[in-house]
């Protein structure tokens, strides 16, 4: 078991957790790094871990996020790639209809460019926060098998990008929040 009291920061380079159990107060992935995680488990214990040009790649394990964004940074390109395990987005912050998303708890793609978020084996959990699809930039949700247990999907169209989920296989639960469509204002 290892804490880190700040930030696990991953930038230039790749990192590979597995079979052991790491708290942080959040995580960070940039620099066109990798952050692996298997066996064993992350949690994080402060506020929003971040994916920017990187890729976040769960392949076992019980992880457990408080806030979990992608896209953070003009010209981004995130991935995440849950392949068995689970991730659990802990947190609660939802934003209303035609509201900022910046400080919602579970958001992939927050600038220009894209995410893309695959699910093929494993379960995703995000019991009381929505996970929303794009704001500046394109967002894609391909799931192909696990399970995946959502409080709801919000489709944000920003500035008319992308956001997309395809639901190839596996299961899909949506809560109380449904699927909606999002439009903020400026």
């Amino acid at each position: 078991t290892s804490t880190i009291a700040g930030t696990l920061g991953v930038s230039g380079g790749n990192l590979s957790l597995a079979g052991q159990t790491v708290t942080a107060g959040i995580f960070s992935v940039s620099g066109s790094s990798t952050l692996s995680l298997a066996a064993g488990g992350l949690t994080t214990t402060g506020g929003q871990s971040f994916v920017g040009t990187g890729t976040l790649s769960i392949s076992g394990g019980t992880h457990l996020l408080n806030a979990l964004r992608t896209g953070e940074g003009s010209g981004t390109q995130s991935t995440v790639n849950l392949s068995a395990g689970t991730l659990t987005i802990r947190g609660t912050t939802n934003v209303a209809a035609g509201g900022d998303a910046r400080p919602a708890s579970f958001f992939l793609q927050h600038w220009p460019v894209n995410t893309n978020f695959n699910i093929s084996v494993g379960t995703l959990n995000s019991p009381a926060a929505m996970m929303y699809l794009s704001h500046d930039g394109t967002a894609s949700g391909t799931q192909t098998g696990g399970t995946v247990n959502l409080f709801g999907l919000g489709f944000n169209t920003n500035t008319g990008t992308a956001a997309t989920y395809s639901l190839n296989g596996g299961r899909l639960n949506i809560g109380a929040e449904a699927s909606r469509p999002r439009r903020r204002e400026h």
